[in-house]
């Protein structure tokens, strides 16, 4: 439970920074906007839990069945934009430290 809550505040980050809401990620519509704030999810998830989830949850859980070479392409496509869009990187980096920092907050000890 404490794991889909984790994920369910990074997507929700991810999304609030491109104007989506996280039920958008799901639906069968797939304007760009969409697709690409899902894979924004996708990169956030992996370079901040690096393993702890499989690519094939991940496609499963952020949208709509996709399985994890979906995933590895989403990641490879954040990747590009962050190496030929420096104002991207820029935000990337803020929207990866905004999730950590909401996520540490958010942690009960």
């Amino acid at each position: 439970m404490e794991q889909i809550k984790e994920l369910d505040t990074v997507i929700e980050l991810c999304c609030k920074s491109q104007g989506v809401k996280p039920s958008d990620l799901k639906t069968k519509l797939k304007p760009s906007k969409f697709a690409f704030t899902r894979q924004i999810c996708w990169a956030v998830i992996k370079d901040i839990f690096k393993r702890k989830y499989s690519l094939s949850f991940l496609g499963e859980y952020v949208g709509l069945k996709h399985d994890h070479a979906t995933v590895l392409h989403a990641c490879k496509v954040i990747r590009n934009e962050r190496e030929t869009r420096k104002y991207f990187d820029g935000f990337y980096v803020e929207l990866v430290k905004d999730c950590r920092d909401k996520l540490k907050n958010s942690t009960v000890v």
